[in-house]
């Protein structure tokens, strides 16, 4: 009976937690997918390039600058999430997120195309993460953005993590997403953009690292999911052996 019993909880933990890691790892799937369907393709190029393609140049400043939360930075565009932790040690859990950008020109060789970060994922190497333990306060910027989106708390009752990712004017970028069907400019050398807006907006990411090096950055998480999956599965196994018992 006791081997039952623990087979039974077994079961049930592995079913939980590789479903917990596959529930994790959806996003990350999703980008590989992403990433294995698009095409690169120079600037001047792109606009006759069918599916899902990627960009790669300098973004150059057009509209305007947009400052990240956080950090107070200036930039073109940013993502940004917080995580609270009851307990040290503990599971973070993300409680808000957010973005934000102005449109920019992401030149290259060829030209130049116009691009419009505000529906875009951001997946950078390159992030600001700054922790509040429990009774301590975040720093004033951080607190200011609190306040203006109504979020209570604060880090001083649980532990926060705030999490900034950005890039700004200058930087070298891979921008990955449909060509729309309209001109957007009239400049030389100017073609049409990456998504804009539309029902294909969730498949606009913008990474500041090749194709190949974006994917490896994916590998981690991706090898979550697959343990999850084989977790969900032994699970079942170890269920479906229980009832047999049963039955």
């Amino acid at each position: 009976m006791a081997n039952v019993f623990g087979t039974l909880v077994g079961g049930i933990g592995l079913l939980g937690l590789g479903s917990y890691w596959i529930y994790k790892g959806i996003e990350p799937l999703y980008w590989t997918t992403v990433l294995l369907r698009s095409t690169s393709a120079p600037v001047r190029e792109a606009k006759n390039t069918d599916g899902i393609v990627g960009l790669e140049g300098q973004a150059v400043k057009t509209d305007g600058r947009v400052e990240s939360p956080f950090t107070e930075t200036t930039c073109l565009a940013y993502g940004c999430k917080i995580e609270q932790n009851r307990r040290r040690g503990g599971r973070w859990n993300t409680i808000y997120s957010d973005r934000d950008g102005v449109p920019f020109r992401l030149e290259d060789d060829t030209g130049g195309a116009g691009v419009d970060p505000a529906t875009a994922t951001l997946f950078l190497g390159s992030r600001d993460t700054i922790d509040s333990w429990y009774g301590s306060a975040p720093s004033e910027a951080i607190t200011s953005y609190l306040r203006r989106r109504n979020i209570e708390g604060g880090g001083t009752s649980d532990g926060r993590r705030y999490t900034e990712q950005r890039f700004a004017a200058g930087d070298e970028i891979y921008v990955y997403g449909p060509i729309t069907n309209r001109p957007i400019t009239t400049m030389a050398n100017d073609f049409n953009a990456p998504v804009r807006d539309g029902t294909e907006s969730s498949w606009f990411l913008i990474t500041d690292t090749d194709r190949l090096a974006t994917l490896l950055r994916l590998l981690k998480p991706n090898l979550k999911t697959l343990v999850g999956a084989l977790g969900v599965l032994l699970g079942a196994a170890l269920l479906w052996s229980v009832l047999a018992l049963i039955i």
